[in-house]
C-alpha cells in the first residue's frame, strides 16, 4: 500500500514543482486509498484556487498601486470614519474629472439647419469612411445626419436637401473626423462639387 501512496506523489511530481500544502490537503481529502486520478483531481482543484487568490492579490495590489498614485497626485484624499477608510474626491480630483469628462463625451446630434423642402434646393452627399476603432464617433454622425433629414443611402453615404451647419463641420473638426468624411454639394442637375 505505501509504495502505491510514494508511486501517486512522485507522479503528481514528475511534471510541476507542488506546494505542500496542496499535496498534503488533496491527498487528505482523496483519501488513503484513492486512485490516482482521484489524487490528481483534489490536487488540481487545490491549485487553481491557489491560483484564482494569487491572481485577485495581485489585482487588488494593482487598484491599490492605483488608488495611492492618485492620492499622491493630489486627486483623492483618504478619510477615517467609524474605523472605515473612506476615499473623497479632492478640488483638484473634481477639476480632473470635469476634463475627463469632457474629453469622452460627444456634442448633441442636434443641429439648427436652413431646410430647404423645394426640389430646386442644393442637394448635400455626405461620404465618410470611419474606422471600427471610433466607432461610437461613427454612430454619433450617422445620429446627427439622420437628425438633419439626411436619408441614408448606404451605411456610410447620406444625401440630403439644404446647408450643413457650421456647429456640425466645427464639430467634426473638434472630434478628428475630417479626414474619415467627404462632404460634397450638387449645385445643378450633372454637376457635382466638393463642400469640405
Amino acid at each position: 500500500m505505501r509504495t502505491r501512496i510514494i508511486l501517486k506523489i512522485l507522479e503528481m511530481m514528475e511534471d510541476v514543482a507542488v506546494n505542500t500544502v496542496d499535496l498534503t490537503t488533496a491527498f487528505l481529502d482523496a483519501g488513503y486509498g484513492a486512485s490516482f486520478n482521484k489524487l490528481n483531481y483534489e490536487f488540481s482543484k487545490r491549485q487553481n484556487a491557489r491560483q484564482k487568490l494569487e491572481e485577485k492579490a495581485v489585482a487588488s495590489q494593482r487598484f491599490y498601486s492605483l488608488l495611492y498614485q492618485l492620492q499622491k497626485d493630489g486627486l483623492i484624499k483618504k478619510s477615517k470614519k467609524q474605523k472605515k477608510s473612506l476615499w473623497l474626491l479632492t478640488k483638484k480630483g473634481t477639476q480632473k474629472l470635469a476634463v475627463l469628462k469632457s474629453k469622452t463625451s460627444l456634442p448633441s446630434t442636434f443641429y439648427k439647419s436652413k431646410k430647404h423642402k423645394s426640389k430646386n434646393a442644393k442637394l448635400s452627399i455626405v461620404i465618410f469612411d470611419i474606422p471600427e476603432v471610433e466607432r461610437k464617433k461613427r454612430a454619433w454622425l450617422r445620429s446627427a445626419l439622420r437628425n438633419l433629414e439626411f436619408q441614408m443611402m448606404q451605411k456610410s453615404v447620406w444625401v440630403g436637401r439644404g446647408e450643413i451647419p457650421e456647429e456640425f463641420l466645427y464639430d467634426l473638426k473638434n472630434l478628428n473626423l475630417i479626414k474619415y468624411v467627404e462632404i460634397f454639394a450638387v449645385t445643378k442637375s450633372g454637376s457635382l462639387q466638393k463642400s469640405v
